[in-house]
């Protein structure tokens, strides 16, 4: 009876909704004008905040709006999906579109191929103090990894490649491996004592840790030099693009600022693009803020740019309006093991 009832249903919804009957001109309409603003607008905005909102939440959203404009409310829920997919497909092939431009335009003489490969590998990452005995738990026979040292490993069948963090005094490691393999070693991970982190969490680290992320505290016009990442930069390396300049800033001196880290008590308003000053002058600028706790204290933790002769260490400046200390990143031990327990409140 049940199944002869649903039978009925799936029949008269199909009578009701001829095929096709949602791909009106207004809806073919819409969807190319938000499938345009989503394909302009997301990838710069992911490249400029480091992350982006819900891509298929803001195409409803531009969906709903247009469509009201240009069908005068007289769509259905049916048609806004179609709009909320062109938006979405246009948003992601965008995205990995500027990805692989960016990553083209920097091959010169190397016989290399870039392609997405999103489809065939997906990673999980690992970090904090029992990471490597979390791993072990979890079913990996491998030895810690030096600095961005890479092993492959067998899991269960999957075929895994390990890569250690860019800091061997906080241990980190990413996962690569296949699609269907993600589920199976998030729940390993999880049993072996690994905390689920979300967004949130992952951000708050990656600033206490003083690691800038590109588009957001590497931009065009930073200097490789002033992002005080030497570790990821070769003189003995033959052409790429930009070489000029980062041979010459070596050979005849050095730059005026320099990446730094900045400690405010307090939960600060303090928002990317605030200036720093000293004296009443401009010397710098702040790219990324967190907020955590710190020995059961509120504090901010910035990351930015501030003129190299001022960025000792312990220096007051003012950011805005609110006094801050200048701070070595990544930042300190003690700095460090104290947030790892702040983050520990931001589950995913």
């Amino acid at each position: 009876m049940a199944e002869a009832a649903v039978e009925d249903l799936n029949e008269a919804v199909a009578g009701a909704r001829p095929r096709g009957a949602d791909l009106t001109p207004q809806t073919i309409v819409a969807s190319i004008i938000v499938a345009a603003i989503m394909g302009a607008a997301y990838p710069y905005i992911v490249l400029k905040l480091g992350f982006g909102p819900n891509v298929s939440i803001v195409s409803a959203f531009f969906g709903f709006i247009i469509l009201n404009v240009i069908a005068r409310k007289s769509y259905d829920r049916w048609q806004n999906n179609i709009v909320q997919t062109a938006g979405t497909s246009a948003a992601q092939t965008a995205f990995m579109c500027g990805i692989l431009a960016t990553f083209d335009h920097y091959i010169i003489m190397d016989d290399v191929e870039v392609k997405d490969l999103s489809a065939e590998i997906s990673a999980l990452g690992i970090s904090g103090p029992r990471s490597h005995e979390v791993l072990k738990s979890a079913g990996f026979a491998v030895g810690p990894l030096q600095a961005l040292h890479v092993q492959t490993a067998d899991w269960h069948g999957f075929e895994c490649t390990l890569v250690g963090g860019e800091d061997e005094s906080r241990p980190a490691y990413e996962i690569w491996l296949a699609p269907d393999g993600v589920r199976p070693l998030w729940n390993a991970l999880l049993e072996a004592g690994a905390t689920p982190a979300g967004s949130e969490a992952l951000e708050m680290h990656r600033i206490v840790s003083g690691i800038p992320r590109y588009g957001v505290d590497i931009r065009e016009r930073d200097l490789p030099q002033e992002t005080e990442q030497a570790r990821a930069l070769n003189f003995n390396k033959g052409c790429y693009v930009g070489q000029e300049i980062v041979e010459r800033i070596r050979s005849r001196g050095a730059v005026h600022r320099k990446f730094s880290g900045f400690l405010v008590e307090g939960n600060a308003q303090i928002a990317s693009g605030t200036k720093i000053v000293v004296a009443e002058k401009e010397v710098g600028e702040i790219t990324s803020v967190a907020s955590v706790r710190l020995a059961d204290q509120a504090k901010t933790i910035a990351l930015g740019y501030i003129r190299r002769e001022l960025g000792t260490p312990g220096r007051e400046v003012m950011i805005g309006t609110e006094k801050a200390i200048v701070i070595q990143v990544p930042s300190s031990e003690k700095v460090g093991s104290q947030t790892e327990a702040a983050l520990q409140q931001h589950p995913a």
